[in-house]
């Protein structure tokens, strides 16, 4: 880790480029929350200016390799990339995320022949790992014994880590527990940045200021440049992309984070007793996933409004439990059975990765993960032992794309807003359809294509009827599940309001099973 961090942190107290669910390049989101956050002050680590431009451009340098060969390599030109040029979040909680960038080094896993140190970009409100001098991973010397909880909360398809990590930070000081928990954000970007513009050293500040806004001093300085993913496929544990190439996965990225905090729990953090991995929306579906594949234990994972989930055989919700209308938070699943033949062939895809485990050895080609996972059957067993919740909001019910949906009219035409694609969803007073409000006001997100529509016809629906799936999985599989704060395996937690990753950090649920306050 490079960088002279600060000893300790006290808390007191996204308009980025999305990409739909279906990798579909979206224009600029604008949050339609009009907030009063808690103001918080985090000790900074290091002063960094920051240079607040709203464009990002790309040029591609030739680099040499320590092997000797040429290859092309992309930089940036500009900072900050335009998944973080939206600091609203952070300006309203008022916290600078740049004085929390840290980088984690991605070990070469899959014996890449690349040369080049790859790292994991992150935010963090504590340091909790260095390196030590023969290269291996350790924690800082100083230990920090109020420290309790670690939070890793995973961001959209917006790529917005800076108001993740904010809007996390704002939590726990609401909270009352700024001080003994950990907030760590990492970023999935779709750009790759250098050691010189994420977190440099304290001793080049003024270099790295200069370089971050011209785009100098990066490569030709510098062999260290983050794992990034040009595609979504980092929301399935895919492999980083396109440079270099086929070197690590989000699923690995996930790992080296808990493995960090794991390894500090000994000397740096001696009192951290809960490690929670939490992702809203797209991180949903990261975090969900990675709960099936990954062996990393004594993690709990918190999922709150995934636009779809994965499942592990053949079996979907039957149609009587897919209605197209709200059907509110008692609605109950008890039936699932595999789709019909016409179904099957209208969707040849319907139970392929990321929605089911029908190809496996065809997805390792992009996650490479995937390829050194165990049978299925053994997967299973494992997933049905993990501390698993599952937190929905209680108005994420708007779809706007299905033909026949009926959509609440109180709740998915929100005044002021513009969400577009708005295929079925009509207008009431002149307000398009919305169905990811009030993360965005301007796109609609929800997936709606043949692979995702059989789970149900709302993120409600759809999370109520797979908590009843993973129901059925652990009665019929008999494995007992770790001890959690209610009699069911997935507990389920409600909050108020629809598609809202600020609601759903600001929950009963999540404040209790993520920060221990009950």
């Amino acid at each position: 880790m490079a960088a002279n961090w600060c000893a300790a942190h006290r808390a007191s107290g996204g308009g980025t480029t999305s990409r739909r669910d279906d990798d579909t390049p979206l224009p600029n989101k604008k949050s339609m929350r009009q907030r009063l956050a808690p103001r918080v002050t985090l000790r900074p680590c290091l002063s960094l200016p920051v240079v607040n431009l709203l464009l990002y451009a790309m040029v591609l340098i030739t680099s040499a390799s320590p092997s000797g060969t040429l290859r092309m390599l992309p930089a940036p030109l500009l900072w900050p990339p335009a998944e973080l040029a939206d600091n609203s979040s952070c300006a309203a909680a008022g916290v600078d995320p740049a004085r929390y960038m840290a980088r984690l080094e991605v070990p070469n896993r899959y014996n890449s022949t690349h040369g080049d140190t790859i790292f994991a970009p992150i935010y963090t409100s504590l340091p909790f790992t260095i390196r030590g001098t023969d290269g291996t991973a350790q924690p800082p010397a100083t230990a920090d014994a109020m420290i309790t909880h670690a939070v890793i909360l995973v961001h959209g398809l917006a790529g917005n880590a800076n108001a993740y990590f904010c809007d996390g930070v704002a939590a726990t000081a609401a909270a009352g527990v700024g001080e003994s928990t950990l907030v760590i954000a990492p970023w999935f970007g779709s750009q790759q940045v250098t050691a010189a513009q994420w977190a440099p050293p304290a001793s080049s500040v003024a270099a790295a200021a200069a370089a971050r806004s011209s785009g100098t001093g990066t490569l030709s300085s510098s062999s260290s440049r983050s794992a990034y993913w040009d595609t979504s496929r980092w929301l399935e544990g895919g492999d980083n992309s396109p440079d270099p190439p086929r070197y690590t996965t989000s699923f690995d990225v996930i790992d080296l984070v808990v493995e960090a905090l794991q390894l500090a729990n000994t000397s740096r953090f001696p009192n951290l007793k809960q490690i929670s991995l939490a992702g809203f929306s797209a991180g949903a579906q990261l975090v969900s996933r990675w709960s099936v594949f990954s062996a990393e234990g004594n993690t709990r994972t918190i999922i709150g409004d995934g636009s779809s989930y994965l499942y592990l055989d053949s079996r979907r919700p039957d149609p009587s439990c897919d209605a197209l209308a709200d059907t509110g938070i008692n609605h109950t699943c008890t039936s699932f059975s595999e789709p019909a033949v016409a179904v099957q062939a209208a969707c040849p895809k319907w139970n392929q990765y990321k929605f089911g485990l029908g190809n496996l050895t065809a997805a390792a080609e992009d996650n490479m993960y995937i390829g050194r996972a165990p049978a299925a059957a053994d997967l299973l067993r494992r997933f049905l032992s993990r501390d698993v919740r599952f937190v929905l909001g209680t108005e994420d019910v708007c779809n706007c794309n299905t033909a026949g949906y009926t959509n609440p009219k109180s709740l998915c035409y929100p005044a002021g807003t513009s969400c577009a694609p708005d295929a079925t969803g009509g207008t009431v007073d002149g307000v398009n359809c919305c169905d990811t409000f009030p993360d965005t006001g301007s796109q609609n997100a929800l997936a709606t294509y043949c692979e995702a529509m059989p789970m149900g016809s709302n993120r409600l629906q759809r999370g109520l009827n797979y908590v009843d799936y993973l129901r059925l999985l652990r009665v019929q599989h008999g494995e007992t599940p770790v001890t959690q704060s209610n009699d069911e395996w997935p507990a389920l937690g409600f909050f108020q309001g629809g598609h809202d990753n600020r609601a759903f950090y600001a929950s009963a649920a999540f404040r209790s099973w993520a920060f221990g306050v009950e």
